[in-house]
């Protein structure tokens, strides 16, 4: 789909330890045709998603996802639920695919983004925690020769030191991220 790609060591070796991933996303490029990519390389990808408002337009672009091998999950920061079907679906080798540069709900950190003080969410860094998989931050853009360039970076792994608390460690990571973004 996308016919430049770098990094795809780091998918490559989540998809064989077996541990699920995070992959995570700025709003930058085309987050979607990245997603795609990936599905195409043999990650089973499911989409975390803010659900729209007009239901046409989200089941549109549920049903485009899933035909081309990702799954869509709507985000509800009020089920905690969630939480769990996110951890089980880690713990059978699934992705779990989200921007993570908008904070829309639930738990949050406060990091430095481009010299600004800014939310970020801290769901990515928590779930991590809570299940040993890695984050992989990856971009998809349009470069300037019109085609697109896909890659993952180094993976961010969550895990904690002795006499460190969650929240450190999630704010820690939570600010490693940005810090990629």
């Amino acid at each position: 789909m996308v016919p430049e790609q770098r990094g795809t060591r780091y998918i490559n070796q989540a998809l064989q330890e077996g541990n699920g991933a995070i992959l995570i996303t700025p709003h930058l490029g085309n987050w979607e045709l990245g997603g795609v990519t990936f599905a195409l390389r043999g990650c089973p990808i499911h989409a975390l998603t803010l659900k729209d408002q007009d239901n046409e337009a989200q089941e549109f672009r549920d049903r485009m996802r899933s035909t081309l091998g990702i799954e869509t999950l709507h985000i509800n920061t009020d089920d905690y639920g969630m939480v769990l079907k996110l951890a089980r679906l880690l713990r059978e080798s699934k992705f779990i695919a989200m921007l993570g540069d908008r904070w829309e709900g639930g738990k949050k950190v406060e990091v430095s983004f481009f010299g600004r003080r800014v939310i970020f969410p801290a769901g990515a860094a928590a779930l991590a925690l809570a299940t040993g998989a890695p984050i992989i931050p990856v971009f998809t853009v349009l470069r300037k020769n019109g085609r697109y360039l896909a890659w993952g970076e180094p993976p961010i792994r969550v895990k904690r030191t002795q006499g460190q608390t969650t929240s450190s460690l999630v704010a820690e990571k939570t600010q490693e991220i940005a810090g990629v973004f």
